[in-house]
């Protein structure tokens, strides 16, 4: 019976992992569609793409006197390397978005599936 109780706890984290999930992602996608795009001036960025792993690397970018830094990886790299880039900037201009590579619904239906093993784990515990 204590065991069960664990489990359920513990069936609870990816419920809320996923509800996180869908919800972070849908708010980006969101502001990533009401955004405008703009050039943003590239102040940093990695030396040599040819080491670069996922997630590996960050560049700086300026836009509007505010500082922005964003996770790279080798996808990128072919858009570096310029003094500007065109970037999507959200209505708050609090948050910047690389035209390309930004998937929010590949990410909503992975946050969807992880909170889906949650409730699969609720209910088979439930049915014990």
């Amino acid at each position: 019976m204590k065991y069960n109780k664990i489990l359920f706890i513990a069936s609870l984290l990816p419920l809320f992992i996923g509800t996180y999930g869908i919800y972070i992602n849908y708010s980006n996608k969101v502001e990533f569609s009401n955004g405008k795009n703009v050039f943003a001036t590239i102040i940093d960025e990695p030396e040599n793409c040819d080491f670069l792993n996922d997630k590996s690397a960050v560049v700086r970018l300026l836009y509007n006197n505010n500082e922005y830094v964003k996770d790279v990886d080798k996808y990128y790299c072919p858009f570096l390397g310029e003094k500007m880039i065109e970037v999507r900037v959200n209505q708050k201009g609090d948050k910047i978005f690389f035209l390309e590579g930004e998937d929010f619904n590949t990410e909503i239906f992975f946050s969807f599936m992880i909170f889906c093993i949650g409730i699969y784990i609720v209910f088979k515990l439930n049915k014990k």
